[in-house]
């Protein structure tokens, strides 16, 4: 049985919202990557799935990844996140 996990992007300009906000406004439970990631199970159609996200302030704006994947593969894609806050 094949996994399906969806990885999204996208960056916003703003004064007032920061990294750690904009993650409260996600879920009021931060990651694991600190207080500017989010995460939280979900079911939908009989299936758990795990989403964890994170924004980091860039030079475009307020970079944002969110990764949704069953929960079962959640481990595997906790490295992405990871790289993706190392790198940005």
């Amino acid at each position: 049985m094949g996994s399906l996990s969806s990885v999204a992007s996208s960056a916003i300009r703003s004064d007032t919202v920061t990294p750690s906000s904009a993650a409260r406004a996600c879920s009021e439970r931060a990651g694991s990557y600190g207080p500017s990631s989010y995460g939280y199970a979900v079911e939908y159609l009989g299936a758990r799935y795990s989403v964890s996200g994170a924004f980091t302030e860039t030079v475009e704006g307020l970079l944002q990844l969110e990764v949704v994947t069953p929960v079962e593969a959640a481990a595997l894609v906790a490295d992405l996140t990871r790289a993706f806050l190392e790198r940005n």
